[in-house]
This record gives C-alpha cells, sequence and structure tokens, in this order.
C-alpha cells in the first residue's frame, strides 16, 4: 500500500521579505517625498499594500483579481489620504511588485489546489 501525504511547510520567512522589501522602498521614499516622513509613508504604504495582495492571493484566481482591484480604487487611496503623500512613480512601482508577487503566490497556491485535487 503507498502512502499518498503532501507534506506543505510554511514559515515566516515571507513576512522577513515583506518587511526588507518595505525597507527598501521606504529608503527610496526618503529621497522622493523628502525626509523620515518619506520614509515612514512609504514604508507603511508598501508594507500594507504588498501584505493585502499577497493574503487576498493565497485565494485561486479570484483573490489575485479581486485583492487588486481592491487595493488600486479603495486600499491604496485610504493610504494615501491617510499619509498625506501623493501618487508617484515610486507607488506604480509598489503596485506593481505587489501585483507580480501576488500572481506568482496564486499560481503556486493554484498548483497545490491542482495537486491535491489530483490525488
Amino acid at each position: 500500500m503507498t502512502d499518498n501525504k503532501v507534506n506543505i511547510k510554511i514559515n515566516a520567512s515571507g513576512i522577513t521579505r515583506s518587511v526588507a522589501i518595505s525597507i527598501l522602498f521606504g529608503c527610496i521614499g526618503y529621497f522622493v517625498y523628502g525626509g523620515f516622513e518619506g520614509f515612514m509613508a512609504i514604508f507603511i504604504t508598501s508594507f500594507i499594500v504588498i501584505s493585502f495582495i499577497c493574503i487576498c492571493s493565497v485565494i485561486p484566481i479570484v483573490g489575485w483579481i479581486g485583492s487588486i482591484m481592491t487595493a488600486y480604487f479603495w486600499l491604496i487611496p485610504k493610504i494615501l489620504s491617510l499619509t498625506g503623500i501623493y501618487w508617484t512613480w515610486l507607488i506604480t512601482a509598489i503596485f506593481s511588485f505587489a501585483v507580480i508577487v501576488g500572481l506568482t503566490v496564486t499560481i503556486t497556491f493554484f498548483i497545490i489546489l491542482l495537486y491535491i485535487i489530483a490525488k
């Protein structure tokens, strides 16, 4: 008799990467928006947007599309109004990066789902 077990390991390295990337975007924001306030505004914006899109992208196909629409039309404008910064190329870069990462997460979880269903 064969053993059909699927082992999935989840660790916190994704959160560490998200913080590191947010710090990188924050350093760019320091020069784009000027000073420590720009750093903190972009750090908060990038961390929230990247985390939101990645978490919602775990839902195969539909989660990725829904998270992009929600982030673009609701989440980013709310964050920009709270932080007092304006939309620049840096916000577009953060959003584009989050979309690419979200697509990667969606494809990965879709493949895992197909693998589990096929067994």
